[in-house]
């Protein structure tokens, strides 16, 4: 249905925006645990290059570097790293470490850092070069690199705990967002039910005190014949009070309603229209109203649930005789469109205007004050067709007055 659609569209525009939001947030925490382990092994290198430079020294003709061991255990880490150091004078030649380990080309001043991804024997490193001020001469440049084992690791506890924080955070924020959404439901539903009760209130006090005069007419007057005709008018609001106490709560049961409460069972559409048909042949015949039927004579069957489907037809077939003038028609009938069956019901009366045809299906809202009914009718008929995900459409006949209502399942 057009509500039902309406309100997929605007899921569907809350949750790309949000969906969007989410790959950004998480590609944002990849790039921060990333950068937070690489900061970390940046500070252990350099930590254990500053180190080395200490126990480095020199004299005007030779420059003695030695690594000490307690250097290298800062960088020690559970698992299979390699660790690999180098130490060149200020052209890059070879003092100490490993020759694979290359001097980038840069111009370093006194104890200037620079930090790098390289490769040694094949596997990938982060390398550090830091340049050791001497007394004596130019500054000597320390590399120390690790492989990324112990890196990666620290990056993926980083980025799973920040995951678990944002999880629980996005759990926590749906749940406040249900419970929101239940909330303003709620509200309005007690809203609803409230301009219901006085709406229901309203229209239950009118016949009352139209019945109320009619005794006090009644008990007025010792003519037999004016006792007739006040009882004869009694009646009449009876019967007019006993649809309306039955379309109130009939209202009221559909609109309760949920999906999950449905009888969804195999229909013959066909049948049900058949039995409505008979069930108002009388009520046709005394209004001087042709009541017929015109379409298929195979049965047409889908899934719904057939009680409420009677009820919903037996509305609509109600309505029509309501608004048919004397020797009017009303014709119902079962078509297909594109595999999909289509009840509708048609009439020769004063027909909807196309501004009216929406405001026709609030509670209580009827076109002729002065025609019989309680204005429920084509309510009643909404909350049905929502329920059993059936398309309303009302459109006029292409020659003369009238409506056609039809029912695409």
């Amino acid at each position: 249905m057009r509500f039902e659609s309406l309100r997929r569209q605007l899921t569907l525009a809350l949750f790309f925006p949000l969906f969007l939001f989410a790959l950004w947030d998480v590609w944002s925490t990849h790039q921060e645990a990333q950068e937070a382990a690489t900061a970390v092994q940046d500070h252990m290198l350099l930590s254990a290059a500053r180190m080395m430079g200490r126990h480095i020294s020199s004299d005007a003709s030779q420059i003695r570097a030695d690594s000490p061991p307690v250097a290298l255990e800062l960088l020690d880490a559970p698992g299979d790293d390699h660790v690999f150091y180098r130490i060149s004078d200020a052209r890059g030649n070879l003092l100490a470490g490993y020759d694979e380990l290359q001097v980038p080309e840069l111009d370093f001043a006194p104890e200037q850092m620079h930090s790098a991804m390289s490769f040694v024997a094949g596997a990938p490193v982060r390398v550090i070069t830091y340049a050791q001020p001497l007394l004596a001469g130019e500054p000597v440049l320390i590399q120390v690199a690790q492989t990324l084992l112990a890196q990666q690791q620290q990056f993926k506890t980083l980025w799973w705990n920040a995951l678990q924080r944002q999880l629980v955070f996005v759990v926590l924020w749906g749940v406040l967002l249900i419970f929101h959404q239940h909330l303003k439901r709620l509200a309005r539903h007690i809203q609803s039910q409230g301009r219901f009760m006085t709406d229901a209130a309203h229209q239950l006090r009118t016949p009352l005190a139209l019945l109320n005069t009619q005794v006090v007419y009644a008990l007025r007057h010792a003519q037999a014949d004016v006792r007739q005709e006040a009882l004869d008018a009694m009646h009449t609001t009876v019967q007019h009070s006993a649809h309306l106490v039955k379309q109130l709560l009939s209202f009221t049961h559909f609109e309760s309603l949920t999906t999950k409460q449905l009888a969804w069972v195999s229909t013959d559409v066909r049948a049900v229209v058949q039995d409505v048909l008979e069930s108002f042949a009388l009520s046709a015949q005394q209004a001087h109203i042709d009541l017929g039927y015109d379409g298929t004579d195979q049965a047409v069957w889908c899934q719904s649930d057939p009680v409420l489907l009677r009820e919903m037809l037996s509305n609509l077939v109600d309505n029509a005789l309501r608004y048919t003038p004397t020797s009017g028609a009303v014709t119902v009938g079962v078509t297909h469109k594109q595999g999909r069956p289509i009840i509708f019901v048609q009439d020769n009366g004063p027909g909807i205007a196309p501004a009216e045809r929406e405001r026709v299906f609030e509670r209580f809202y009827r076109l002729d004050p002065t025609t019989a009914g309680s204005g429920l009718g084509l309510s009643i008929v909404r909350e049905i067709a929502q329920n059993l995900k059936i398309s309303l459409e009302l459109t006029q006949p292409s020659t003369g007055s009238g409506l056609i209502v039809r029912l695409i399942f």
